[in-house]
C-alpha cells in the first residue's frame, strides 16, 4: 500500500476479523498510512478458518489467535466497520460480509452521510 496507494486505494489487505489482534493491526496501519502519506485499503471480511488455527494451536501449543465465539467474531468485524466508516475520509474499504446486520449497518450509515452532505 505504501508504495501503490500514493493517490488512491489500489492495494487492499484483507484484514480476517475471527483473528483477535487484526482489529488493533488495522487501526495501527491506519495511523501509519497518515504518517506517511498514504490511503490504506482494507477488506474487512469475519474468515472462515476458526477451527482450522483452533485445531493448529492446539497441536503447536500455542494460544489460540482466534476470536472465543461467533458473537466476538461479529462485534470485532463491526467495530472494524464502525472505525473504517469513521475514518472513511482517509482510508478505503471493501466490506466483505453475509451478515444482515453488518450490511444495513453500512447502509445506513451510507445513506446518513449523503443525507448529510
Amino acid at each position: 500500500m505504501e508504495l501503490h496507494n500514493k493517490q488512491k486505494p489500489i492495494v487492499y489487505n484483507t484484514i480476517q476479523l475471527y483473528l483477535t489482534e487484526r482489529y488493533a493491526h488495522m487501526t495501527e496501519s491506519h495511523k501509519v498510512a497518515l504518517e506517511k502519506g498514504y490511503v490504506p485499503g482494507y477488506k474487512l471480511v469475519r474468515g472462515a478458518y476458526m477451527e482450522k488455527e483452533r485445531n493448529r494451536a492446539e497441536k503447536e501449543g500455542y494460544q489460540s489467535p482466534v476470536q472465543v465465539n461467533k458473537q466476538a467474531t461479529d462485534d470485532a468485524y463491526n467495530g472494524a466497520l464502525q472505525y473504517c466508516v469513521e475514518h472513511i475520509e482517509t482510508l478505503a474499504i471493501c466490506a466483505g460480509s453475509h451478515n444482515e446486520h453488518s450490511c444495513m449497518y453500512l447502509s445506513r450509515t451510507d445513506a446518513q452521510r449523503r443525507l448529510a452532505v
